[in-house]
């Protein structure tokens, strides 16, 4: 998969099934009724007029293109297009929006991982440090931040509706913001992490606990390294 296109996606951290069921989590200004029946999620960003800034070239809202899987890259070939979360998230969106230079997120109204600024051209260097090795004032200042987390509320929703539902809605046009709920940021990030390791699915929406996509195939290094620089940006 090409980087931006991993980009692009995990910016919006989207999770939407092709099975009779889903659960997963969207932007909450991308679960209204115009979004989801025109299958786009292209927000307007804080300070601009047009989606994903446009009108500040920070993006443009694009088709979502997915690089073909290729079987060779894995043994798990029986059930791979029977797990939902295979080609995500283009169940419930086809138009997303693709940042230009080193803007990102699901808007483009934020900065690339290690950069800042209004334009975001500056490099932001930071230092990791061993947790054991940090002092009890910097653990404790560190495990309140974690703590805050838990009651500041995501710019995300969860959703564990059966995916029927969800479309009825959609088809019904009728109002489906009661099919997503509210969550902190500590709680994305826990539901993300589930998500991703959750059962497989194999066809006739059998399911197997004991294969893991997310730390147990050749993805693990790239997902998990951007879920972390998400985590740390909360926290920060």
């Amino acid at each position: 998969m090409q980087m931006n296109t991993v980009k692009t996606i995990f910016c919006f951290l989207l999770v939407a099934a092709v099975l009779p069921w889903t659960e997963g989590q969207f932007p909450r200004v991308c679960t209204s009724l115009a979004s989801l029946k025109n299958k786009t999620c292209c927000p307007i960003p804080k300070h601009f007029s047009e989606p994903c800034g446009s009108d500040g070239n920070r993006g443009t809202c694009e088709e979502l293109i997915i690089r073909k899987w290729n079987y060779s890259y894995s043994h798990f070939e029986p059930f791979q297009n029977d797990d939902e979360r295979h080609n995500w998230p283009r169940a419930l969106y086809n138009r997303t929006c693709k940042c230009n230079g080193n803007f990102g997120g699901y808007d483009c109204g934020k900065c690339e991982f290690g950069y800042r600024g209004v334009y975001c051209t500056k490099k932001k260097t930071l230092t990791r440090r061993n947790f054991l090795k940090l002092s009890a004032q910097e653990k404790d200042r560190y495990m309140r931040y974690v703590n805050e987390s838990k009651y500041l509320l995501s710019d995300y929703v969860v959703t564990t509706k059966f995916y029927e539902e969800i479309n009825e809605a959609v088809e019904a046009d009728e109002d489906p913001s009661g099919l997503f709920y509210n969550v902190s940021n500590y709680d994305l990030f826990t539901w993300t992490h589930y998500y991703a390791a959750r059962d497989t699915i194999y066809p006739h929406n059998v399911t197997r606990v004991d294969i893991d996509f997310a730390h147990g195939g050749q993805g693990f290094p790239t997902w998990h390294r951007l879920y972390l620089l998400a985590w740390e940006r909360v926290l920060q």
